[in-house]
């Protein structure tokens, strides 16, 4: 049985996509180089963070944890892609509620700070910019 306080990726990844502005078009790039090079990058700072795998095999580090997550957010109606070519994450307001009921708990009880991760979310989502 799960316990109620275990922390996922996919916490992390709605915590951080949480901070996004709720004006406008809430979206953030669906390029993986840009993903995973930003997440990677701010492993060292957020140990939180370090959740996330990386291997370098090619061009840039990858996470299959930090794909999966998208994966599972996207499947489970949190985010969506809805252009042609999916250049772009949407946050949806389902992510916002998912927040504020399950997420902001189970970072508290995991020891993880709401000011870490907005921190964290304000270093990391400049880098996902979705111009």
């Amino acid at each position: 049985m799960t316990s109620t306080n275990t922390l996922y990726p996919d916490d992390l990844v709605i915590a951080i996509l949480h901070a996004v502005p709720k004006t406008g078009e809430r979206r953030v790039t669906a390029d993986r180089r840009q993903l995973h090079q930003a997440f990677f990058e701010l492993r060292g700072d957020f140990p939180f963070l370090t959740t996330f795998c990386f291997r370098n095999k090619g061009y840039f580090p990858e996470s299959e944890t930090l794909d999966q997550a998208f994966s599972n957010l996207e499947a489970s109606g949190l985010l969506e892609r809805r252009n042609e070519t999916p250049k772009y994450y949407y946050v949806l307001n389902q992510l916002d509620r998912s927040f504020d009921l399950y997420i902001k708990k189970r970072l508290e009880e995991n020891g993880i700070a709401e000011e870490a991760i907005i921190h964290a979310a304000e270093m990391i989502l400049p880098k996902l910019s979705s111009e």
